[in-house]
């Protein structure tokens, strides 16, 4: 207890004569702590960016078009139920999905020698499709079409309307065009769905990227297959890839600037130490001649140093705290910011050991004569 005791004592005294000497060496102490402050406020604000950076990369790919599966019947054997887009639909997970028929050519029913364009048959909710009206009304029966505005101008209709027919004689009204959402949304000419055509694909939306893996298996399950190649399935998987390689990318790049900042910032704390403990080498010779031992010494320099670099540690990582919401509206998490506090003081701490074990080892005799 007693010996506990005096170590106590021993190291508040060693605390108070560290600080009392960080302030006297005001010069130095400014340097150690600004250099420190410099370093965790690079690190906190690199680290408030890529977190905003990584947001962003997320929010991209966390678009509609990312997040939409198509389930073909490859080899038009029926194996996709006329039923299926509307049970997929009904999951929590999946906001919208619609069946869709193979393509057909359809033209201008007032021009036989016109422009051809493709069409396809869609079950769904007309108002539940990734499309923007540009012109007219949504279909209110089964001989009313859609056409994208590029199609529209192809088959030679504008927004008074027209209509098309295909090689059956079957015949339709257009009575508006459309723009898709995305490059995945139905397009050209969209005609409302008449049974029995036999459906070609069913395009399903998850409801987030981390969905789409569930969705893809919940819709092939209920498809009736009865071998590997019966269903292609067609997704934005490279995207998916994508994103998570930039992610990486970034966080990569961090890493090597954290690391040259960090080194930089160590080695030039190392060097500032070695010069103050040869600027200030006269009392540590004194300390030494009144009997201070050498781990006396080291501990004072040791113990200065881990003060004034905790201080500004602290400051910087507080600085970068504010410039981070500032800037991106990111708040680094408090958890990492004390690492990074942590790991910069015990770096810089042990950059000053060998300036510490230096100002130990100098013989005060010699010291003093050359003094």
């Amino acid at each position: 207890m007693h010996v506990a005791r005096e170590a106590r004592v021993r190291s508040r005294a060693v605390l108070l004569e560290a600080w009392r000497t960080a302030l006297s060496s005001r010069a130095f102490s400014v340097l150690f702590a600004g250099l420190t402050a410099a370093v965790v406020l690079a690190i906190t604000m690199l680290t408030a960016q890529v977190e905003a950076q990584r947001e962003s990369v997320r929010a991209a790919f966390e678009q509609e078009r990312f997040r939409t599966v198509s389930l073909v019947d490859s080899h038009d054997k029926g194996v996709l139920p006329a039923t299926m887009h509307a049970r997929v639909g009904s999951l929590s997970t999946v906001t919208r999905a619609w069946s869709s028929s193979e393509s057909f050519e359809v033209w201008n029913g007032a021009l036989a020698d016109g422009a051809r364009v493709s069409a396809q048959m869609v079950d769904a909710r007309w108002d539940r499709l990734p499309l923007t009206l540009t012109t007219g009304r949504l279909p209110a029966g089964p001989g009313e079409v859609l056409a994208e505005d590029g199609s529209a101008t192809a088959l030679g209709v504008d927004e008074t309307g027209g209509w098309v027919e295909d090689a059956t004689g079957r015949a339709w009204s257009i009575v508006g065009t459309f723009r898709p959402d995305h490059d995945r949304a139905p397009r050209s000419v969209i005609v409302p769905w008449q049974a029995p055509t036999p459906v070609r694909q069913v395009t399903v939306v998850a409801a987030s990227m981390s969905d789409v893996d569930a969705v893809t298996r919940a819709a092939a399950g209920l498809a009736d297959v009865s071998g590997p190649g019966d269903l292609t399935v067609e997704r934005s998987d490279d995207a998916a890839a994508l994103g998570g390689d930039v992610t990486s990318t970034i966080e990569r790049y961090a890493v090597v600037i954290v690391a040259t900042v960090m080194g930089a910032g160590v080695l030039v704390l190392g060097l500032l130490s070695l010069l103050m403990v040869h600027t200030r080498r006269q009392e540590f010779g004194r300390r030494r001649a009144l009997g201070a031992g050498r781990g006396a010494v080291i501990g004072l320099v040791v113990a200065q140093g881990v003060l004034v670099i905790s201080c500004g540690a602290v400051v910087g990582a507080l600085l970068g705290s504010v410039a981070g919401a500032a800037l991106w509206a990111q708040v680094v998490d408090p958890s990492l910011q004390a690492s990074v506090v942590v790991a910069t003081v015990m770096l810089a701490v042990t950059a000053q050991l060998p300036s510490a074990v230096l100002a130990g080892l100098r013989d005060p005799v010699r010291v003093l004569r050359t003094a």
